[in-house]
């Protein structure tokens, strides 16, 4: 939906930073669901899978908590220096989103590779690295699948909004006379 929205093409590719470009622009786009997507400070975001044991060589991640965190946003990094070289602008859009309540947060910033020794490791009660701003947690990261997760705050000039009034569903027969179908499109075997 972002793709055709935005006039950019959908990739469809799992790996990688780029999802929806258009030009030499690219974005990685997110969506969350939340409970509350108006009030809420911060999302977590799945950026991929970070294996600094296959990337690094490091076999036993829990071993040196800041070099594997280093590793893993070195990988991180290597993902947004490929797409930088055929993007000029990396944009990272994010949907927050309570289909229930028809309530949304929508917001937008550049994609710029981390500062690897800029943050502090630890590792929590659940055996998982979490990264460290000072002390706000930016980063999670989960050496049983290796799943690298970023805590993004939401902007306060971040788009929020609701869907007031929900059209009408679409009868089948109605999209069927618009297309001008016909029987004879269908042969059964």
């Amino acid at each position: 939906m972002f793709a055709a929205a935005s006039g950019g093409q959908y990739l469809g590719k799992p790996i990688g930073i780029a999802d929806v470009v258009r030009g030499r622009c690219c974005w990685s786009v997110k969506t969350v669901k939340q409970k509350q997507p108006h009030s809420v400070q911060s999302v977590r975001l799945i950026s991929g899978r970070n294996s600094p044991i296959y990337s690094s060589g490091i076999s036993d991640p829990l071993s040196d908590v800041r070099l594997t965190g280093q590793s893993v946003l070195d990988i991180y990094n290597n993902r947004v220096n490929k797409a930088k070289r055929d993007h000029e602008d990396m944009r990272l859009v994010v949907f927050v989103r309570n289909m229930v309540s028809q309530e949304f947060t929508l917001f937008e910033r550049p994609i710029y590779p981390l500062v690897v020794n800029r943050y502090r490791w630890e590792v929590n009660s659940r055996g998982n690295l979490i990264g460290f701003d000072d002390d706000t947690q930016v980063f999670t990261w989960q050496p049983h699948g290796s799943q690298f997760t970023i805590h993004e705050p939401i902007p306060h000039g971040a788009i929020r909004f609701r869907i007031a009034h929900e059209p009408e569903v679409i009868q089948m027969n109605k999209v069927l006379l618009d297309v001008g179908f016909k029987p004879d499109w269908v042969e059964i075997l």
